[in-house]
């Protein structure tokens, strides 16, 4: 029988040393396995390669990889990643290896990595391949109590974003300064206590990172809708879980991003709106009228606005009156007759009861 090229067994084109169907099993390695290799764009197909090209196997899923390298180093932890060379298997079994294999990062980052081998990465000695075990979903709440005391800020920063960061250590990394801070205040993770402290922080950056995390308290919120900060307060209007008696008294805010921002809110009130579509500029006028909860009535003063783009936008609004609409289509502005026709087209061809 002839002998294969290493080239031919990798894919799978060998005669000699027949492979296992996919989904077959493991089939048995012979200790003459020197070298992993993945291929596929997707990084599903696992090839183990003999260095005679000959024996080879394949396994078709991530956990089938695993569990292929526990039966070829069983008391050594098994490494396995996508889409490239690999951390290399003959180095744990003690065989020579000539080179050191790329990617790693990858494997860090892949959530089907079994856990003894994210915290082994968790010790690598490059900070990119540390970095990406502290963003991987699936790191235990021990290894990412290692990596709070990286010394690099970016692994810290990965530890601090983490939903399985316990809450004593976002409390350690709450007491850094700059984007740590701010990670922290951003984690929904973190405790409502520990938002309640960096409230107070005298950073804008950090009020304004938990302004902007979704599992902000309302009582927290409303504080910092009135924060001394225009960036705070912008954050904290376009949280969903901000009041709606916030967002009224913020309608009246000196700056007009502000407003603009009550009027993008979806659980803004009609009567707030209503306030708004008065406002003297015209991007919070345009915000009134884009939004599906404007009042008709509204929409219908908004269709005679001096300033085209709030008109436009009325057009566009799926709410809109069908005689808002056949109004609009005979405006002044090409845009808005064009926008207005369209939208009166599309209604009449999903026919009546569909608005």
């Amino acid at each position: 029988m002839g002998r294969d090229t290493p080239d031919q067994a990798a894919n799978g084109q060998g005669t000699g040393g027949a492979a296992p169907a996919a989904g077959s099993g493991l089939g048995t390695v012979p200790p003459s396995v020197r070298r992993i290799r993945l291929r596929g764009q997707d990084g599903h197909v696992h090839q183990l390669v003999s260095d005679d090209g000959v024996t080879w196997t394949r396994c078709e899923q991530h956990g089938e990889a695993a569990a292929l390298l526990t039966q070829l180093a069983p008391d050594t932890v098994p490494s396995c990643q996508t889409g490239r060379w690999q951390r290399d298997v003959a180095g744990r079994l003690g065989w020579p290896v000539a080179w050191r294999d790329r990617g790693v990062g990858e494997v860090a980052r892949d959530p089907v990595t079994p856990v003894p081998v994210l915290a082994e990465l968790a010790g690598d000695a490059g900070w990119e391949v540390r970095w990406a075990v502290a963003l991987n979903p699936t790191t235990p709440p021990e290894v990412l109590g290692r990596l709070a005391r990286d010394a690099n800020w970016w692994v810290r920063r990965g530890v601090a974003a983490h939903a399985a960061t316990p809450p004593e250590v976002l409390g350690q990394l709450a007491r850094e300064a700059g984007k740590v801070r701010m990670d922290v205040a951003e984690n929904a993770a973190t405790p409502p206590k520990l938002l309640a402290q960096l409230t107070e922080d005298e950073g804008w950056e950090v009020r304004g990172s938990v302004a902007h995390n979704q599992a902000t308290p309302p009582k927290l919120l409303t504080r910092l809708a009135m924060d001394a900060d225009r960036g705070v307060r912008l954050y904290a209007i376009h949280n969903g879980s901000t009041p709606p008696g916030v967002l009224g008294q913020l309608a009246g805010d000196e700056y007009w991003a502000v407003r603009q921002g009550v009027a993008w809110n979806p659980a803004v009130p009609p009567e707030t709106l209503t306030r708004l579509a008065m406002d003297e500029n015209e991007w919070v006028r345009r915000a009134v009228a884009e939004h599906g909860a404007t009042p008709p009535e509204v929409l219908h003063r908004l269709a005679m606005d001096e300033d085209s783009i709030v008109r436009e936008a009325v057009a566009e609004n799926p709410a809109a009156p069908p005689e808002v609409l056949a109004q609009l289509a005979g405006d002044e502005a090409e845009t808005v007759r064009r926008l207005a026709t369209q939208v009166r087209h599309t209604t009449d061809s999903d026919g009546p009861g569909i608005q």
